[in-house]
């Protein structure tokens, strides 16, 4: 079977095609050239610290449009005042990245004090931290050998980082638990 009009069918597709693909993409300033892409963080002597003064050259060489960027580093809290400072005060512009603790998620969802962030309405766009392997150490003495004995001790304390930090949520988790007696203690920069 023979199409009735095959020479008119390609040129209706040839003239569609010229009219959906532009013959020259129109040229645009990058949207970050000349503005400044301020980075928070909330761990200045840290590991996460370190990340972030690490990826900045980085940032500088591949955004489009060589934006200033800028590093502000806001302790408090386990990354609860960063991340209420991001959440609170910065504008949704795509100027303002927070660079913020895997604790921020923690401290929103058990509910944690001074908490004025809601977790659900942040863009993530990754994490460094792909798994947590926590563990307790025991002195051999003790005989704590498997987790049904650490739980079942009683007067057990547990000893974390800063609080807010991920292992001492952790602890925190653990000491809440049933048939957990467990007292916790944290240290400034563990």
């Amino acid at each position: 079977m023979r199409k009735k009009y095959p020479h008119l069918m390609f040129f209706i597709a040839v003239l569609m095609q010229l009219g959906l693909s532009p013959n020259s993409v129109f040229s645009q300033a990058p949207f970050y050239q000349g503005k400044t892409l301020k980075i928070i963080n909330n761990d200045p002597g840290g590991t996460a610290g370190m990340r972030v003064k690490t990826v900045v050259p980085y940032l500088r060489k591949y955004i489009p449009g060589n934006p200033t960027i800028v590093v502000e580093f806001i302790e408090g809290g386990g990354g609860r005042r960063a991340a209420n400072h991001v959440f609170r005060s910065a504008n949704a512009d795509g100027l303002i990245i927070g660079a913020l603790s895997s604790s921020v998620i923690g401290l929103n969802v058990m509910g944690e004090t001074g908490v004025m962030y809601d977790i659900d309405k942040f863009i993530y766009l990754g994490t460094p931290v792909s798994e947590n392997h926590n563990v307790i150490y025991t002195r051999r003495e003790l005989g704590l050998n498997t987790l049904e004995k650490l739980r079942a001790a009683s007067g057990i304390r547990i000893g974390a980082q800063e609080v807010g930090a991920v292992a001492f949520r952790v602890t925190a988790g653990n000491a809440q638990r049933p048939g957990g007696d467990f007292a916790r203690s944290h240290a400034q920069g563990i």
